[in-house]
């Protein structure tokens, strides 16, 4: 008896702790974006923008090129989420081109900087700035392999940072298993947050995202409630590519909101959204072959897991995805 005590004891604590960390982890910290656009000769006016939630500790602050003096004094305003600075400098005759740009404590911050340059000529430099590259020295011209390196990553790391997408994913293989029909699941998955991501993206579908954080949650409480039956019966058992497919959907409109905050560059658009796309799938494939390698290892090993083991996974997947859901319906109003 005091054995399950302790064992109750242990899932409380856990289960407490997750939720009073539900919040961060649902969604990784949204990248911070420091914008330039050039006004005229030598004038650029420049936009700081940070999420209002950071990394305790954090001092993420922007690096401009020394030469460039400001000429204005920043205006700050909270645009949804984030907290946006606002100012303008004037570089001289000197300009950016050359100079190096980003920004300080980037590794304290938690999430990457999105750096935008927009030159009076057309030219536009976009780069995604990490602890490893914090500054970026601007080119005379646009790199489309640095772009498609910057997008990939951002990619991968929005479904991994991504708590509520990445547990679909996994809940999808414990549901399914590692066979062909997984295969077909994931696929539909992919097709669907593809299509909707990219519409989104081009400006061509709109939705609020909102509205789409709160059904994602809602696809996590579907997937706990078929864990739970484990009947065979339930819509994500008899069609799991139709369901994977319409929820992939809502998921594309979750991703297309990073790529909202942070934009893409014109003149490599195709290029930047196509990377990032691939960094999603890439992350999300890497996730379903360390599972399966683990799955692997248990059957090879004749090692049982506990038969309370399946109840908590369900029931702590249920409940994170219900509290999600709670929350993100309070935004709402």
């Amino acid at each position: 008896m005091l054995g399950w005590l302790k064992v109750i004891r242990l899932v409380a604590v856990i289960l407490v702790s997750t939720l009073a960390s539900a919040v961060v982890l649902s969604h990784p910290l949204a990248p911070s974006l420091l914008a330039l656009n050039q006004l005229e000769a030598g004038q650029f006016s420049v936009r700081w923008k940070t999420p209002l939630k950071q990394a305790p500790g954090s001092e993420l602050s922007p690096v401009l090129p020394a030469h460039c003096l400001a000429v204005s004094d920043q205006q700050q305003r909270i645009s949804g989420s984030a907290l946006e600075t606002s100012w303008s400098i004037d570089c001289g005759d000197a300009g950016v081109v050359g100079a190096q740009v980003g920004a300080r404590h980037i590794g304290d911050s938690g999430a990457d900087v999105i750096l935008r340059v927009s030159l009076s000529d057309g030219r536009v430099y976009q780069q995604v700035l990490s602890p490893a590259q914090s500054v970026f020295t601007i080119p005379e011209r646009v790199s489309v392999p640095a772009v498609f390196g910057g997008y990939l990553w951002l990619g991968m790391e929005h479904l991994w940072g991504g708590l509520d997408h990445l547990l679909f994913v996994i809940a999808l293989v414990v549901l399914i298993g590692v066979n062909k029909k997984l295969v077909w699941t994931i696929t539909s998955f992919t097709v669907g947050h593809s299509v909707t991501l990219s519409l989104a993206a081009l400006g061509l579908l709109r939705f609020p995202q909102s509205v789409a954080e709160l059904f994602i949650a809602v696809s996590l409480i579907a997937v706990a409630v078929e864990l739970i039956r484990n009947d065979g019966q339930g819509w994500f058992h008899r069609y799991p590519w139709l369901c994977a497919g319409g929820f992939g959907l809502l998921h594309g409109l979750g991703f297309a909101g990073v790529l909202a905050d942070i934009g893409l560059p014109q003149e490599a658009l195709v290029t930047a959204l196509l990377a990032f796309n691939l960094g999603i799938e890439l992350a999300q494939l890497l996730v379903i072959a360390l599972l399966a390698l683990v799955l692997w290892f248990l059957v090879k090993s004749n090692w049982r897991l506990p038969a309370i083991s399946r109840g908590l996974v369900v029931y702590g997947l249920g409940g994170l995805s219900s509290f999600w859901f709670w929350e993100r319906l309070t935004l709402l109003s």
